[in-house]
């Protein structure tokens, strides 16, 4: 209701994945336009890689514009003919943008750069024949992939050890090789696409990469806490992981290498989103409810599997094992220390958030990756500095208001 993913508005939510056949690393329900039935939604997944089908995710408030996400077309080599069109498929996403009440226009984002997208074509995939979509655009964001991500961060992690940290007169120049930045301002530069053909355009936007768990949830999570203030509160950050992340799929266990020793597939994809989250909250300081520590918080808690929200690649894994009850959900101990985690110059607005994602105005994140390494280093923090002298402010407001049973009667004013 929040979102306005209504009847009243063109959308209804659909239980066909009610036992997980249709898709497995699907949630059990999804919101699709209120025309498309059940019947149609199962021809689509079988035009979508790993049956991930378009499943909206957010509506603007105002102009009624959306965001929906899904996997790669099956086209395969099939696109050399007429056989690649699925007209399920494009009778989805025509609903899709018939419903956004403000523009006839809708656009598909692919995440991949076209040479990767067209690659796929030789392993079944691909990427959309625009000409069959009307009133459709397409744009590719370009950015690399989950091998791409891991080579990168195995330089970074190699350079931010101690014996590489200190005294290395050459740091700035073997930091820029890593190319760490250059990939999170192209996840940044993408998430402003997305946020921009929504909130300013108002236009719909579909988007995917290959199989729409990896990048796909850093660029629809991203224009979502960029657009909507309450994935920017406390509460609303854990809906948003959630959702994003957790129902609809990204392959923790997988990525992270908690279940098997896959090396080729295991890649921090999950980080980069939080850096990029990290990113936006040093250009707007008062814009989130919570600070940087909730952010180390949940990254650390990704890894050291302590409790079940990360360990599984999906949900139908997690409720197979029944992981809601035998383990202990991260919400819950970030919760019982929220005033750790929270923002003292917090100050809640409507605003849309549009960081730069230039190189000049991203910075690396050393409070998570150089902890260790520079633990001598003291920085002082402006919202701790903040927080104490608010915290002095409300006492001296306490103190002044009680009264004072020490008085020393010769002060005391004459009748």
């Amino acid at each position: 209701e929040r979102l306005g993913l209504q009847k009243l508005n063109g959308w209804r939510i659909c239980f066909a994945n009610r036992s997980y056949k249709l898709c497995e690393t699907y949630p059990s329900c999804v919101v699709v336009p209120v025309t498309c039935t059940d019947d149609l939604i199962s021809k689509v997944a079988l035009f979508r890689s790993k049956e991930r089908i378009p499943a909206t995710v957010w509506r603007h408030p105002k102009n009624g514009a959306t965001i929906t996400r899904c996997a790669q077309p099956r086209i395969g080599l099939r696109f050399l003919s007429k056989s690649s069109r699925s007209v399920a498929d494009e009778k989805l996403i025509q609903e899709i943008r018939a419903a956004n009440p403000k523009s006839t226009k809708l656009v598909l984002i692919d995440c991949r750069p076209l040479t990767n997208a067209k690659a796929n074509h030789l392993r079944k995939g691909g990427y959309e024949d625009i000409s069959n979509y009307k009133d459709c655009s397409m744009k590719f964001l370009n950015i690399g992939n989950i091998h791409v991500v891991r080579d990168s961060f195995l330089k970074l992690h190699a350079l931010c050890q101690y014996q590489n940290v200190r005294n290395n007169t050459n740091w700035l120049s073997k930091l820029e090789s890593t190319r760490w930045l250059q990939m999170v301002s192209s996840v940044l530069k993408g998430a402003l696409v997305v946020t921009r053909t929504v909130d300013k355009y108002g236009q719909s936007v579909v988007c995917h990469c290959s199989d729409g768990w990896d990048r796909t949830p850093q660029i629809c999570a991203l224009a979502q806490f960029m657009m909507d203030p309450y994935y920017r509160t406390f509460t609303g950050f854990q809906v948003l992981i959630e959702k994003e992340w957790i129902s609809f799929g990204h392959m923790f266990a997988t990525r992270c290498g908690h279940m098997h020793n896959d090396r080729q597939n295991e890649s921090p994809i999950f980080l980069v989103f939080l850096d990029c989250i990290w990113q936006i909250i040093q250009q707007y300081p008062c814009s989130a409810e919570f600070n940087e520590e909730f952010l180390i918080f949940i990254m650390d808690q990704v890894y050291n599997c302590k409790f079940g929200t990360f360990l599984r690649d999906n949900q139908m894994q997690a409720k197979r094992e029944n992981l809601s009850e035998e383990t202990i959900s991260v919400w819950t101990a970030a919760n019982a220390k929220r005033n750790k985690y929270q923002n003292a110059a917090f100050r809640a607005h409507s605003h849309v958030l549009y960081p730069s994602s230039s190189l000049h105005a991203l910075r690396l994140w050393n409070e998570y990756y150089l902890r260790y390494a520079c633990s001598t280093i003291v920085k002082e923090s402006p919202q701790r500095i903040f927080a104490n002298k608010l915290n002095e402010t409300k006492q001296k407001k306490r103190n002044s208001s009680t009264p004072d049973l020490n008085l020393n009667p010769s002060t005391l004013p004459r009748e």
